[in-house]
């Protein structure tokens, strides 16, 4: 009948809200690939002791626990944006995984690469947050009256935080272990789908297996573990420049 609604025709009043929902998920997912890796590639990069910043080879604990303290406000700074990189990252991770589940291949993959990457994340968080500590050190109840640290000083500081920066050191390789094997099955899952870059999807998918291989020797053989980290961040660099290539796509 004219200007009825017959009852087959007669739509959901929910049903457009939820298709803006996913829109507006995805964009926001994608949103979150894009500023996730930017924010923890500048907050990475700035930190003491790691590249730009008075590097230092991370297994020597008396060099680089000097670098956090003497550069304790960037410590602190690169500590904090750290961990808000890596949750924005997870959040587009995870909508990532919800649009490959609900759009075709991939999908046990990426529930396994989410997750483990959401693992590896809470470690690197947990160690971005014990090296805020480092970073907070009390200078003058060990005796020390400002920074640089003069050298005579340097063992009372590793004495008073040395393990913590070990401990540090344990959860970061265990946990960029973790994530790299999170990336692998990530892109992989991404590289059986045709709605994505599958040329780029393998090279991210080698510089997992690569990142896997440099965390191993990094962690059994600390004489090696500058050097592992060096090419750790490239490998990052790479990942990062896919995960926000796949973030444009979702915000169209």
């Amino acid at each position: 009948m004219h200007g009825v609604d017959l009852p087959h025709q007669r739509r959901n009043p929910l049903q457009k809200e939820n298709k803006l929902g996913t829109i507006s998920l995805n964009k926001l997912g994608g949103w979150s690939l894009i500023l996730g890796p930017i924010l923890t590639l500048l907050a990475y990069f700035l930190q003491p002791g790691v590249a730009l910043i008075d590097p230092v080879d991370p297994a020597v604990a008396s060099e680089a626990i000097p670098a956090i303290i003497n550069n304790a406000a960037l410590s602190k700074i690169s500590s904090v944006l750290i961990p808000i990189g890596l949750l924005v990252l997870v959040y587009g991770i995870f909508s990532l995984q919800k649009y490959i589940s609900a759009n075709g291949n991939g999908d046990a993959l990426s529930r396994y690469g989410a997750l483990l990457i959401l693992v590896g994340c809470l470690g690197w968080i947990t160690a971005s947050g014990m090296s805020l500590a480092i970073a907070g050190a009390d200078l003058e109840a060990l005796g020390i009256s400002g920074t640089p640290i003069p050298a005579a000083a340097i063992p009372g500081i590793v004495g008073a935080y040395g393990v913590t920066y070990a401990v540090t050191l344990g959860i970061g390789t265990v946990s960029g272990l973790v994530a790299a094997i999170g990336f692998l099955a990530l892109t992989l899952a991404v590289y059986t789908r045709d709605d994505f870059n599958k040329n780029f999807a393998l090279v991210a998918a080698i510089a997992a297996v690569v990142q896997i291989v440099t965390v191993i020797i990094g962690g059994v053989d600390s004489g090696q573990l500058e050097l592992m980290n060096t090419i750790g961040g490239v490998i990052f660099l790479i990942h990062a420049a896919w995960i926000i290539t796949i973030g444009l796509k979702l915000t169209k």
